[in-house]
């Protein structure tokens, strides 16, 4: 186990590289991308634009590419070995996610009632990278909820199944699974309890099911039906972080308890507890492998730790 300082505010969220061998952070008003060595907590540089405050990272499945999501509305799609910014498209609303499909070929983020996707984030866009000029690369695709009643969902996560077939958008009231081909919804979660705080969403490494955590409940859903969820519970603050790890039989929960929770995620039963000590947790992910798992803290701490410690 190792811990380390990373900023003064609190860790926002973090992403393990596809090679396991850096881990990118960002954090509350702080503009840009740190990149940790993750056994070390050696800083392996910074990803610096013009743009806003940002709100989240990824790294493409393939390893080439980092994406960021600004307070500003931009997508900012940087070069990993370049740590140059290629691209930074704008479009209204849209400020949380990002996510990569699992092939590489779209990058997406949500906000207000829809999710945004660009196509082919590999092809440079240098026309985009003005403060003013995000406009000049549209999404490729939309998707939207019409949730009626004046009401507009604040999608404020996000994730493309790794199959490719899905894409889930969580938020406000509920988790909205649409097929990516017919661009059409195929499932909506509605929450039991309304929430105005972040919430999160992952799928299982098999596509089939979902976690979605929100207020102090996480939850596991089929993807393609209706049937009883399988309930996580043990937090007593908000759910920041949810995943899977990748042999899908094991979920994890990180909460602004300080508490992170591995459940079966056949049957909700807690299976192990971590406490490091750094306050209140608002991001964690397993690596690649499923070995090791990183979460942030309020004060700006990263901790990463063998998971069968």
């Amino acid at each position: 186990m190792i811990v380390w300082n990373a900023y003064k505010s609190k860790v926002r969220c973090l992403c393990f590289s596809p090679d396991g061998k850096q881990l990118a952070s960002v954090a509350e008003k702080v503009s840009g991308v740190r990149l940790w060595e993750p056994t070390t907590g050696q800083n392996l540089g910074e990803l610096r634009g013009r743009w806003g405050f940002t709100w989240g990272v990824c790294f493409s499945p393939d390893g080439k590419l980092i994406a960021t999501v600004t307070a500003d509305y931009r997508v900012v799609i940087w070069d990993r070995e370049t740590q140059k910014a290629l691209s930074a498209p704008e479009e209204t609303d849209i400020r949380y996610g990002p996510a990569f499909a699992p092939d590489s070929s779209s990058v997406a983020a949500s906000g207000y009632g829809s999710v945004a996707i660009w196509n082919d984030p590999a092809t440079a866009h240098p026309d985009t990278l003005g403060p003013y000029n995000g406009s000049n690369w549209q999404p490729d695709t939309q998707l939207k909820f019409d949730a009626g009643d004046y009401v507009t969902d604040k999608f404020d996560s996000i994730a493309f199944s790794p199959d490719g077939q899905w894409v889930v958008a969580h938020g406000l009231f509920r988790a909205v699974v649409w097929n990516r081909k017919t661009r059409k919804v195929a499932r909506v979660i509605s929450h039991t309890l309304e929430t105005d705080f972040l919430t999160s969403v992952a799928f299982s490494p098999d596509s089939t099911r979902l976690v979605i955590g929100y207020e102090k409940c996480a939850e596991i859903h089929p993807v393609k039906k209706k049937a009883k969820a399988v309930e996580l519970k043990g937090h007593t603050q908000f759910v920041r972080a949810v995943g899977f790890t990748p042999d899908g039989q094991t979920a994890m929960t990180a909460s602004s308890d300080g508490l992170v929770r591995f459940w079966d995620a056949a049957t909700g039963t807690q299976t192990r507890v971590f406490d490091w000590n750094i306050g209140r947790l608002y991001s964690a992910c397993f690596s690649p492998d499923g070995l090791t798992c990183a979460a942030g803290g309020e004060n700006g701490q990263i901790v990463v730790w063998d998971v069968d410690t």
